[in-house]
């Protein structure tokens, strides 16, 4: 993508003599976007309008991410398209000169469902929010031409969700969609009352309303309704009285259809009146809409689900589409990690598997995000079943490092996309290459990795990429044993399990196995070492049987005194006494097996994952006060991957990096990958150069009290909606709510 001002258009423009008297308003005007715009509004906002050239098959917008822009197209084709659960696509529609796409900035607060992309090499006016507010202020017409785009575009997809309106054919639906009517309501209106005659259907577009239902002479709020929610449907089939009252608790939009309208529409189509009603009556008969803590779930998920939106955008702009998939980076593209870390993304669908089967409104977009993912890591794996350390957005294998724990990660996101579909009621159509994918990864590490004298599986390097892991460690052990419970499930839903017999046999009695190996005393330990013995220092890995046992829905993480003695132990050990949160491990810069990344400090995701912890034991306080520290450290509502000051990185830089012991700890020979290239740790080393001279630039202006590094990071946004799903859950849990929320 290229970017300039629109002004530096026109003046190029100007270059040629016979347009030298073309004004950027002129030029502006004479689009039909535009023609209802005062001249005066125009020209306030004129330099701030940007030209965006795409190239074709690039990606201009992509679903899961919230809009920036919205975008006239002046030259070129736009296809606009979703990606189905098989993660193919299926398009929408096209656009191209004069349409414009991307109104919901001032519509909705949502992630986008939908993607654009150029179909051909394309150039676009883009306009920021700011300016689009002003525009539409100034001139009704441009709203109404903005609302009308949406009602065609985003609410054919929300008013086929009304189950009355699910099965209709296309010809009938669009009837409907034309009578339609977009109706404003102030805070505190109320939109109808119990007992009032149903004349129309809603559904709320922006705002959030509350419902009251009188119960023994009292009026009890019952339920809150928020964006892409509807209510009164049974008004237009059955011509009920309404039985609750509803009133907005903000200025809100609706979206109406009269009664009367659908009747018309209905007389014409007589063939379809029964099946709507029988649709309208099975939810009369088979489904009590609120229960006696309704009004508490609901606005509990209206709240997470806002929540969780904003940290699903970070993971959608850390994707970068390919025909193979979803890459997702660790950080924006374009960082010096432009790479796909199979854990990393593990990490990540632990938190979108956990929305995709959940009944927050944002399940369809991570799921979608979910499939994208598990089709790009199922491209990077080995013939033989293999998965490395990281990956090129073209899945070519950049490994530097042994990882031994990366098999599992790759097995484990493509089961958790197949549970993920198989619960939304959906088989893949590439569901057996996928589970053969899983096959043959769980035998690779069976017969590679795993130690049938000692039960477990040997690593050399894992979460932490050095020698501090090598041995039978904690982290991957519990990797590989999430690994098996969720081959145990794939194989049940999918009728495979004689295929998995031998993962099967591994997995009795492994988790028992785990936990006894790595307890000693009242706490457990990290790992052994290659000769067996415990290394008993703090290290965020002993968070492993929590973090992968809430990796799996539902839960199979059961809190028990020693697992209570060693959270203690790693929060008293690794809390960082300067800047709060959790360090990885002490950084005990002497031993030739730990090294530090720029200065020693707290890490965010893990930081989060102790949040989560709290919240699932019901320690809410401490959790809130936890997450509280993360924010300090936000910018712009980004998180880092760590932290430290700049004088742990003045001394990491006299003691480690200039003597080059850091070098020598980063590259040693046992823990890089067989046949790597010098060329690659030139590569590396020049990146980390380059970082830690820009670092010394910041630290020379002398305002610098803490350094951050790696932001956003991808991993830390996961890990915080994680834990915003488990507060929420927890707070279900703890009023009563059994079944499966969230």
């Amino acid at each position: 993508m290229k970017v300039f001002a629109f002004s530096e258009f026109i003046g190029i423009m100007k270059q040629f003599p016979l347009l030298q008297k073309v004004s950027t308003v002129d030029v502006i005007q004479s689009l039909t976007f535009f023609k209802d715009v005062p001249e005066d509004i125009l020209q306030e906002i004129v330099d701030d309008i940007f030209i965006h050239q795409y190239a074709k098959d690039e990606i201009i917008s992509r679903h899961g991410r919230y809009n920036e822009w919205l975008y006239v197209v002046l030259t070129g084709e736009i296809s606009i398209f979703i990606i189905t659960p098989d993660y193919t696509k299926l398009e929408l529609y096209e656009l191209g000169a004069e349409d414009f796409f991307g109104e919901d900035i001032v519509i909705r607060n949502e992630p986008r469902e939908s993607t654009a992309m150029a179909f051909t090499d394309c150039i676009l006016l883009a306009i920021g929010k700011r300016e689009l507010t002003k525009i539409i202020a100034s001139s009704p017409a441009t709203y109404e031409k903005l609302n009308n785009a949406f009602l065609q575009r985003k609410m054919r997809n929300n008013l086929r969700s009304i189950p009355i309106f699910t099965h209709l054919r296309e010809e009938i639906f669009n009837e409907i969609l034309d009578v339609v009517r977009l109706v404003h309501v102030k805070k505190g209106d109320v939109i109808f009352k119990q007992g009032d005659v149903g004349d129309a259907l809603f559904l709320i577009r922006k705002g959030d309303v509350s419902v009251y239902r009188e119960m023994n002479k009292n009026e009890e709020l019952i339920s809150l309704l928020a964006e892409g929610n509807f209510f009164g449907e049974m008004a237009l089939v059955l011509g009920e009285p309404r039985n609750a009252t509803v009133i907005a608790n903000n200025d809100c939009e609706l979206l109406k259809i009269n009664k009367n309208d659908f009747d018309s529409i209905i007389a014409r189509h007589v063939d379809v009146y029964n099946s709507i009603q029988a649709v309208a009556l099975e939810r009369v008969t088979g489904h009590e809409l609120f229960g006696s803590n309704e009004a508490f779930i609901s606005k509990k998920l209206i709240e997470l689900n806002r929540a969780v939106n904003k940290h699903i955008d970070v993971i959608a702009q850390c994707t970068f589409e390919t025909a193979k998939g979803s890459a997702l980076l660790a950080t924006l593209p374009g960082s010096r990690y432009p790479y796909v870390y199979p854990r990393d993304s593990a990490c990540a669908t632990r938190t979108l598997y956990r929305i995709a089967m959940s009944n927050l409104r944002s399940k369809d977009i991570a799921f979608r995000l979910l499939a994208g993912i598990a089709k790009f890591i199922y491209h990077c794996q080995r013939d033989d079943g293999y998965w490395g350390q990281r990956y090129g957005i073209d899945t070519a294998d950049k490994s530097i490092y042994k990882q031994e724990d990366n098999v599992a990660h790759g097995v484990t996101i493509l089961c958790r996309y197949l549970l993920a579909a198989k619960n939304r009621g959906h088989i893949p159509h590439d569901s057996e290459a996928y589970i053969e994918a899983i096959y043959k990864g769980a035998i690779f590490a069976i017969k590679r990795y795993y130690r049938n004298e000692i039960h477990l599986f040997y690593s050399t390097t894992s979460i932490h990429e050095s020698a501090i892991e090598e041995g039978y460690s904690i982290w991957v052990n519990y990797a590989y044993y999430c690994m098996l419970l969720l081959i145990e499930k794939v194989a049940k839903k999918f009728n495979c399990e004689t295929k998995f017999e031998k993962a099967f046999v591994l997995k009795e009695g492994f988790g028992t196995i785990v936990k006894n190996v790595f307890t000693i005393g009242d706490r457990l330990i990290r790992r052994l070492k290659p000769d067996g013995e415990a290394d008993l220092r703090p290290d965020i890995t002993l968070m492993s049987p929590f973090f992968f046992g809430t990796g799996i829905v539902p839960d199979i993480f059961k809190p028990d005194e020693i697992f209570i003695n060693t959270m203690k132990f790693v929060e008293d050990t690794l809390w960082d006494p300067d800047l709060g949160m959790l360090q990885r491990y002490l950084p005990f810069i002497e031993d030739p097996d730990t090294h530090v990344h720029a200065g020693n400090g707290p890490w965010v995701q893990y930081t989060a994952m102790l949040a989560q912890y709290y919240y699932f034991t019901g320690n809410i306080e401490k959790g809130d006060t936890i997450m509280d520290i993360i924010d300090r450290y936000s910018t712009d509502g980004y998180l880092c991957e760590h932290l430290t000051t700049p004088e742990r990185f003045h001394e990491f830089m006299t003691l480690e990096w200039l003597p080059g012991s850091d070098v020598n700890k980063e590259f040693a020979p046992d823990i890089m990958v067989d046949g790597i290239t010098y060329d690659l740790i030139v590569e590396e080393l020049n990146h980390m150069k380059n970082s830690y001279d820009q670092i010394k630039s910041r630290i020379e202006t002398g305002s610098v009290r803490h350094l951050t590094f790696a932001i956003p990071l991808m991993w830390s946004h996961a890990e915080y909606a994680m834990a915003l799903l488990l507060k929420t859950w927890r707070q279900l849990q703890d009023t009563g709510v059994k079944q499966h929320i969230i």
